[in-house]
């Protein structure tokens, strides 16, 4: 199923990954939908997305079975492909190249699930002193630079799934779940385009 751009937790604590390039592979691709929200004293309503990264270089033991497992970090965006927005520049980088305004036009992003690519990951201190990371920019992995397939499965959630299978949002971190539960598409699920099957990666 599509999740279109067009043009016009489980409660575990980890210590920040240390700022740097990383490369990495997109695992997961959640629409969270539209949702109101205050960025700088200003109130605005957005359609977003979060994506979210296996970044196998850096890991983790897991409590419950002793295991080494990747970890993971994820990054939110508008999902618009609109010249200025920051998706769009972020998808650019990624592929090494601009789109053009006829393939941003409508451009289907689950095909990013799978696709590796070099992660610039931030360290950032919020208000309260904690501190997190940020990925602040994406890159086309480099000829030679083998980034190794995910141990995790790919997962997509959208509201067609959803309208399917509600089941399906338990599988979505909480944080992003209580996003999607205040949506205007949770409160009112809409059918979504199909858009173009044309690969651009």
């Amino acid at each position: 199923m599509a999740i279109v751009a067009k043009s016009s937790g489980n409660g575990t604590t980890f210590e920040p990954i240390e700022a740097g390039t990383y490369g990495a592979t997109c695992v997961s691709m959640i629409h969270i939908g539209t949702y109101e929200e205050t960025v700088q004293g200003k109130t605005r309503k957005a359609n977003r997305v979060y994506l979210t990264f296996e970044v196998p270089e850096v890991t983790f033991e897991d409590a419950e079975s002793g295991e080494e497992l990747p970890r993971k970090v994820g990054v939110e965006l508008t999902l618009s492909m609109n010249e200025k927005a920051t998706l769009r520049k972020f998808l650019d980088s990624w592929r090494g190249k601009a789109f053009t305004n006829a393939e941003a036009e409508s451009f289907d992003i689950t095909k990013l699930l799978g696709k590796p690519c070099m992660l610039t990951i931030t360290e950032k201190t919020a208000a309260s002193g904690n501190v997190y990371n940020k990925i602040t920019g994406t890159a086309k992995a480099p000829k030679g630079l083998t980034v190794p397939a995910p141990t995790t499965d790919l997962f997509e959630f959208n509201f067609d799934l959803f309208a399917a299978d509600p089941a399906i949002l338990e599988r979505v971190p909480e944080f992003i779940q209580e996003k999607i539960r205040q949506t205007d598409e949770f409160a009112a699920p809409v059918v979504m385009d199909e858009g173009e099957d044309e690969a651009l990666f």
